[in-house]
Order: structure tokens, then sequence, then C-alpha cells
């Protein structure tokens, strides 16, 4: 995904989120916060790390949206969405690093990534056919999703990422701990 990387934490006193550099930018996320508190299954002390997105009409990952979004202030950020310039972004979790309390950090990727299945891939709730004012492109009005899991080999994954036009993807080992075993792979020089 091209996007964002931004930090969940549900605190006693409700959610906060925060930008990879621990910056605090709750305010600019009203809706995603108002859908954070549905989920009952992420009770306080609950940490989680994922990737904020915008997406362009025909489901393409749109960084210079999200970019926008993300690098104006609260007011100018929900200027941009109530005006019709961007969507509203859309919260992909990649990891927990508390649940409800408990640390995790001795769980594999395997048994962290099972709290994320409880909610739809991304890729189950994007119709990829172009968007109509009749038809969204997407389906859900639910914006946090589970990253896409696919089950691939290393002799296959190149051609699979071409095949879909990522620049890149992440390979997890399933029975890694925090900070052990992830390996990105990408398409961009100098990177």
């Amino acid at each position: 995904y091209d996007g964002c990387c931004h930090v969940l934490t549900h605190h006693t006193n409700g959610w906060e989120v925060y930008t990879r550099r621990m910056d605090k930018v709750t305010t600019k996320f009203p809706e995603l916060i108002d859908q954070l508190n549905q989920l009952k299954q992420f009770g306080p002390g609950t940490i989680i790390v994922g990737e904020l997105i915008c997406l362009k009409p025909n489901g393409v990952d749109d960084f210079k949206s999200i970019s926008r979004f993300c690098r104006s202030d609260p007011d100018e950020a929900r200027r941009l969405v109530t005006h019709g310039d961007i969507h509203e972004p859309i919260f992909i979790m990649f990891d927990a690093l508390f649940h409800n309390g408990k640390d995790l950090s001795n769980k594999t990727y395997d048994e962290r990534s099972k709290l994320l299945k409880t909610l739809l891939p991304l890729q189950q709730v994007i119709d990829y056919e172009l968007a109509t004012s009749e038809k969204p492109f997407y389906t859900n009005k639910f914006r946090i999703v589970s990253v896409d899991y696919f089950d691939l080999a290393p002799d296959t994954w190149e051609a699979f990422a071409k095949e879909k036009g990522w620049e890149g993807f992440v390979v997890t080992d399933g029975s890694s701990k925090p900070g052990n075993k992830f390996y990105s792979f990408n398409g961009k020089a100098n990177r």
C-alpha cells in the first residue's frame, strides 16, 4: 500500500492516532475514531500499526491525496474530505503490538494476525470497476480493514507483484516475533 504509517492506541480515555514519528494527529480522524469505538474486540491497552491510504476511483492507491491529507492541519484535512477533494482515508491494519492490555511481543505474526483477520481485507471491499455517482468504488462504509494476505512461494512473488502492478511488497515469516524476519522488497531505485 502506498500510504502513511500510523499507530492507533486505545487508552483508558479513548483512541489516539499517532504518526510513525509519534506526533498525535487524532483530530484529523473523527470518522476513524467513531469506527474504532465500534470495534469491541480492541479494548483499552491495544496498540495497532497500519497504513492510512486514499484510493483513486479505480481502486488504486493515491499517495498524493493521503500525503496531502496527512501534511495538512486538522481543519484543512477535514475540509479536503468534506469538499470532495479526496476520499476519507482508509486504515489498513498490519500488526497488533498490544491487545486489551496484553503485550504481544512474545507472540508470532501468525498468532497476532488472527486479531486483524476479524476485519475484512481491503481487496474484498473494493469494486475495481470505475466508480459512477450511483456506484462507489469502495463498497464498505467501514473504513478500517485488514491487510491483504497472499500465500505465495519465493518463486512466485515477483510475477505476482508485477501482475498486480505493485512497486513492492512485504514478506513475513509467520513464526516471527516483533522485530524479526520481515522483509521488504520494492521496485523503486535508490530505496
